[in-house]
């Protein structure tokens, strides 16, 4: 039976956790190694909200850890952790400064780890957020856009990253009028921010962002967006492309194509190409 260690929080609440939780903490493994944890431990430091999350995340890692040696579980469960620990870091400013002070206090190095990558990430992004591009389009229109924004496209992103453009230089876009430039952006807009929104509800902006857009704008995003090179851009307008053209009586309405074929010819065609209908013999 695992031994039990007591923890006290400055504010005096009492954790009881499993030694091999206590022994995420290197300092605490410490005391365990040389037997001076037989009552309870102050933890002079740190309050009972952030002695509770410290605990919460030594659980969870000890678990991993002690997960057993298949490899599939192995990866999935590492997985699982890196998707837990990005939930658990989703804290407000203060509790994530107080976080650090207990981890390095409590030497929980993967914690530390975790928590100062976070914060070098907020740093970074802020920075990123707060340095703006400009995009001229075809038709002269200025636009403005935080380089987060710019990065969707990868033709946008590599001169940032060779340092060939400066905050102040504009993105001369030939190719784009303003108004499909416009639509770019606002979609870029949305995909640089999906921290902020869930998969699903992202999936569901991306269906209404391009339902019943006419078929000249449509066509004119696909090419801006394979101009500028973004990835998912691209991808959701030939999906949705595909998703068009899935019946023929689609595909004429979609690109006003007249049927000239019979009712019997239509027939023959579709029994000559039993493979491209679906149909079973």
């Amino acid at each position: 039976m695992s031994k039990k260690i007591m923890l006290k929080s400055s504010d005096g609440e009492s954790f009881e956790v499993e030694e091999e939780v206590a022994r995420q903490s290197q300092t605490l493994a410490n005391l365990i190694e040389d037997n001076c944890t037989d009552g309870e431990i102050p933890i002079a430091n740190v309050t009972s909200k952030i002695l509770g999350m410290v605990v919460e995340y030594c659980k969870k890692h000890v678990v991993v850890v002690d997960g057993g040696d298949d490899s599939s579980s192995s990866s999935t469960s590492e997985e699982d952790l890196k998707k837990w620990d990005a939930d658990f870091m989703q804290i407000d400013q203060s509790t994530m400064y107080d976080l650090i002070l207990a981890a390095n206090y409590l030497n929980v190095a993967s914690l530390l780890d975790l928590a100062c990558q976070t914060v070098a990430d907020m740093i970074a992004q802020v920075t990123m957020s707060t340095k703006k591009i400009l995009f001229k389009s075809s038709d002269g229109h200025l636009f403005e856009a935080d380089e987060a924004v710019a990065r969707q496209s990868t033709t946008i992103s590599h001169p940032l990253e060779d340092c060939c453009a400066k905050a102040d230089d504009e993105f001369l876009l030939p190719n784009v009028s303003g108004n499909i430039l416009s639509l770019v952006i606002e979609y870029c807009k949305k995909h640089a921010d999906v921290g902020s929104i869930s998969e699903e509800d992202l999936k569901k902006w991306d269906a209404e962002f391009v339902l019943g857009m006419d078929q000249p704008t449509f066509f004119d995003l696909i090419r801006a967006s394979n101009y500028q090179n973004i990835p998912s851009l691209i991808a959701l307008t030939c999906q949705t492309i595909a998703n068009m053209i899935a019946d023929p009586n689609e595909i004429r309405a979609t690109f006003e194509i007249k049927n000239d074929f019979t009712p019997e010819e239509e027939e023959k065609g579709r029994q000559e190409n039993r493979w491209a209908f679906h149909l079973s013999h």
